[in-house]
């Protein structure tokens, strides 16, 4: 069994629910979103910045009990 590693990245997450109905009116897109694999051991979490929203949902994933194979 092989172990990865995962990078997520996204940009433009804190727009409000209004912002997000712009884009549907014609507005340019303002979030963007990348991920990542790639073999690694297994480690420690590593969050490099981060935005309120992200913020939250790292919070919640914190309070889950981990996930088993």
């Amino acid at each position: 069994m092989t172990d990865y590693r995962v990078r997520y990245c996204g940009r433009g997450l804190d727009h409000t629910p209004d912002d997000e109905l712009a884009v549907l009116d014609g507005g340019e897109p303002f979030d963007h979103y990348l991920l990542q694999f790639w073999p690694a051991p297994p480690g420690e979490d590593l969050i490099v910045r981060t935005s309120q929203n992200a913020a939250y949902w790292h919070d919640v994933a914190r309070r889950r009990p981990p996930v088993t194979g």
